[in-house]
């Protein structure tokens, strides 16, 4: 997507990424772009970023979508539910890390254990004989 200067086709902002646009809308002070995107996202821009200040996921079916006349609030609309997302909405942290870093201790925990009792019981069966 690029965003050029009507008089002079010089590209005044331009993000490119493969999924499919289905709407834009720019702030009345042309400072935030909105994006809705194929896959049932919306992404805020400020006009200087090169990448969101915020993704936020509506649904597939997204039909409409503005940017609020202050500028403070992205409208987004599927269906029967209308979307306010404020501009400065801060996405919650990614824990996924955590769970990916539990689920390794407790695997090799599990590994140990059951190598420990395999060579408990063949060191039994050995001083037994």
């Amino acid at each position: 997507m690029v965003i050029v200067n009507n008089t002079s086709n010089i590209p005044l902002w331009k993000y490119s990424r493969g999924d499919l646009r289905k709407t834009v809308a720019m702030s009345s002070d042309g400072q935030y772009i909105a994006v809705g995107r194929g896959d049932g996202k919306v992404s805020l821009f400020g006009i200087t970023s090169k990448s969101p200040l915020w993704t936020y996921r509506v649904g597939e079916d997204l039909r409409m979508m503005s940017i609020s006349a202050n500028g403070k609030y992205v409208v987004a609309k599927i269906e029967n539910i209308i979307y306010l997302i404020p501009t400065t909405y801060k996405p919650p942290p990614d824990y996924s890390f955590v769970g990916i870093i539990l689920f390794s201790i407790i695997g090799i925990s599990v590994l140990a254990l059951f190598l420990y009792s395999l060579f408990y019981i063949i060191d039994r069966r050995v001083v037994n004989t």
